[in-house]
This record gives structure tokens, C-alpha cells and sequence, in this order.
């Protein structure tokens, strides 16, 4: 029977090593996981009979290799279910075969069937999530490493549960804010085009009939009704190449920079980017930070999860603060982009050592200003898309009752 070589963590953190015979190497990471040990290295032991062909679990065959990515919903309800049965005693690979068994939807299905796969094959939790980079983002799987090496997996899990469900509840928030003005644009373009490619060519006809001085504004309509029934074509080209413009130019890096300033700047909505990006920064600093991630590791993370250049060149600025021995507070104290109370907390939260705490604290504060500038942002596009609709539909009307009232006055006389 071949030998495998191991080196495993126990539910304390402790490292141990050693050689386990098994039928394969399947069964040797069964057997160490029937053993409440969480694997970091398994592969043959080179002194075994079946080494040849061997290899470590990490770099060897197994699995399917899929790659497809998930939603964060999914994802979200995936680490709150795991995090559940493993806190009540559930063995991980267990849970895991468990979970695969109930995601209805087949490619999450078979993503989670992979991953239970490769971590009852040996492999870690975190190997196996790192393997589809699509789905798992890397803050999570650095979280998950973190709790591997400390042995802190059942409050890991939960602390990234309760990460998600918050990151989900936000993004929820988002939607729902962009949903409504969106909608009121759509309809009120819709009722336009209609008014002018059904409604007004009807008037039309009434109009050359009289054969009188049409006012401008009922001019103006005709025109524009006579363009798009005639030239439908150059319209619809014109918006379509007008999307594409917009998409290329927010793919190239000075579009993207252009962008990213806008979202930070422009009035009303500035509050609601900086306190979204914030929250979000601060949310993740301190589940890495309390999960056992050093900082220079979280720098980066957190980095990766910032969408928007000028903050990820904020949070590189106080990388480099940190590797030159300086404290982080420095280029947040300098910053515009967060405000100086902010960078004081994050301060004393650096000379006391309780980082982790402060940043969790700001997360939950800022979030609360984060709901309150949706709402602010909200009830101020209400009335502008209210206002925006009424002028266009207004000046429609006018433009079709004007004829309409001189040829009374005309009677009149």
C-alpha cells in the first residue's frame, strides 16, 4: 500500500507532519480529515512504492478543473450554510458534499461539486476555492488560508458569512436606488417617441390641410417626427453608435480615470460613491485584519477590491507608508478622500494595536451615512425626473394645442 507525506493543522493551529498508507490519494485526505485535521501539503511519499507518477495534491490531477464563475448571491448562501453546519459539528468535507447536493442551479452545482471534490482529494479549502478566481474573490480566499493557519476556521466562516450578507444587502441597495429614475427615463422616452411617430403625424395631416403659419415650437415637432419616421435608420445608428462610444471610452485607461473622478465628485452622487467605496474598504480591512491577515496582505486585498483608481492609489500610497516604517494614518490625513476624523480614528486605532475594531466600527458608521445618502440621492432625482418628464411631455402638448387655439382666435374674429 503506498505512503503519503503530510504536513496538516489541527482544529488549534498546530502544524504536524507525518506519513499516512492509503489506496490513493483520495483516501488520504479522507483519512486525515476523519482525523479533525485541515491538510496543507498531502502528495507520495517519494520513498513509497506508488510514488512513480505521484505528485503533490496541489499540482497533481484530480478534479475537473471548472472554472465558471457564480453570483454573489450564490456565493453569499454557500458560506452562510457552510458556516452553520461546520459550527455544529459538520465535518467540512461533509458540508461541503452536502451543499453541492443542494445548489439547484447545475453550474454552481458543479462548481461546488469540484471543490468538494479536490478538498476530499487533499487539498485545503482555500486551494480549492483559489482554483475558481471567478467566483471566489481573492479577500475571501485569503480569509479562509488565514483561518487554515490558525485554526480558526468556524469563526472565519461565519465572520465571512456575515461579510457577504452585508457586501449583498449594500449592492441590493445600489440596484433598487438606480432602478426607479432609469425606469422613469425609459417611459418618458418611450411616451415621446410614441406621441411623435403615432400621435402627431395624424395632427399632421390636419395642419397642411389649413395650410396656415404653423408656430415654431409646432415646427419644430413636425420636423423632428418627420426625421424619425424618414431617417429611423440614422437614428438608431446614432444611438447605438453612441452606447458603443461610451463602453469603448469606459474601457480605456483615461476613461476609466474620467470616470472614477465623476463618480467622486459629481454633487449628490459623490456622497453616495465615496460612502459605497468607503464602507466597503473599511468592511473588508477589518473581517482580514480580525481573521488573522497581516496588513501588508490586506493592503493589498483590499486593493484588488476597490473598484475605483484614485482610492486604490490612496491605499497604495499607505502601503508604501507602511513598508518605509511610517505609520498608515499619513496619506489619510493627506487625503481628500477621507475625511479627517476618519483618518484620526484609524490612527489611534494603529497606536493602540486595535485596527481590526476600528475599522469595523467606521464600516458600520459609514454604512449608515451610505443609507442615508441613497435615500438623500433618492428623494432629489424623484422630483428632477418628475420635472424632466412633465417638460418634455409639456412642451409636446403645447406644441399641438397652439395650432389648435389660433385657429379659435381666428373664428373669434
Amino acid at each position: 500500500m503506498p505512503r503519503f507525506a503530510y504536513e496538516a493543522r489541527d482544529d488549534e493551529g498546530r502544524l504536524t507532519g507525518g506519513l499516512i498508507s492509503a489506496d490513493s490519494l483520495e483516501q488520504a485526505g479522507q483519512l486525515l480529515s476523519d482525523r479533525n485535521l485541515f491538510v496543507v501539503r498531502l502528495g507520495v511519499d517519494a520513498r513509497s512504492e506508488g510514488a512513480v507518477g505521484g505528485g503533490e495534491a496541489g499540482a497533481g490531477t484530480g478534479g475537473s478543473g471548472w472554472r465558471g464563475g457564480a453570483s454573489r448571491a450564490q456565493v453569499a448562501w454557500w458560506m452562510s450554510q457552510l458556516s452553520v453546519m461546520v459550527e455544529t459539528g459538520i465535518h467540512l468535507s461533509e458540508a461541503l458534499d452536502c451543499l453541492a447536493r443542494q445548489a439547484t442551479d447545475p453550474g454552481f452545482r458543479q462548481l461546488l461539486e469540484d471543490i468538494s471534490q479536490n478538498v476530499q482529494e487533499g487539498r485545503s479549502l482555500s486551494d480549492a476555492m483559489a482554483m475558481h478566481p471567478r467566483a471566489f474573490p481573492s479577500s475571501l480566499t485569503a480569509l479562509i488560508r488565514a483561518s487554515e493557519m490558525s485554526g480558526t476556521m468556524t469563526l472565519v466562516l461565519h465572520r465571512c458569512s456575515l461579510y457577504l450578507m452585508s457586501e449583498l444587502a449594500v449592492l441590493k441597495r445600489v440596484r433598487s436606488a438606480i432602478i426607479y429614475p432609469v425606469f422613469m427615463f425609459i417611459t418618458c422616452l418611450a411616451v415621446t417617441v410614441f406621441v411623435l411617430t403615432v400621435i402627431l403625424p395624424q395632427f399632421a395631416d390636419i395642419f397642411a390641410a389649413r395650410g396656415a403659419t404653423l408656430p415654431l415650437p409646432t415646427r419644430i415637432l413636425m420636423d423632428l417626427s418627420q426625421s424619425l419616421l424618414t431617417q429611423w435608420y440614422l437614428w438608431a445608428g446614432g444611438a447605438l453608435g453612441l452606447v458603443a462610444a461610451v463602453m469603448l471610452w469606459g474601457r480605456t485607461p483615461l476613461g476609466r480615470r474620467q470616470r472614477d473622478y465623476l463618480a467622486i465628485t459629481l454633487p449628490v452622487f459623490s456622497t453616495v460613491c465615496n460612502s459605497l467605496y468607503q464602507s466597503r474598504m473599511f468592511r473588508t480591512m477589518a473581517v482580514l485584519l480580525q481573521s488573522g491577515v497581516s496588513v501588508m496582505d490586506a493592503m493589498q486585498i483590499v486593493r484588488e477590491v476597490v473598484s475605483n483608481s484614485y482610492y486604490r492609489d490612496l491605499w497604495a500610497q499607505v502601503d508604501a507608508s507602511i513598508r518605509n516604517g511610517e505609520r498608515m494614518s499619513g496619506p489619510l490625513l493627506e487625503s481628500d478622500l477621507i475625511p479627517e476624523p476618519v483618518a484620526q480614528m484609524i490612527d489611534a486605532g494603529d497606536r493602540s494595536g486595535k485596527l481590526g475594531f476600528v475599522f469595523s466600527r467606521l464600516a458600520e458608521i459609514i454604512e449608515e451615512e451610505y443609507n442615508q445618502a441613497v435615500k438623500t440621492a433618492t428623494q432629489f432625482i424623484e422630483p428632477c425626473m418628475i420635472l424632466f418628464m412633465g417638460g418634455v411631455i409639456g412642451f409636446v402638448a403645447a406644441a399641438l394645442m397652439l395650432p389648435l387655439f389660433q385657429a379659435s382666435h381666428v373664428i373669434a374674429q
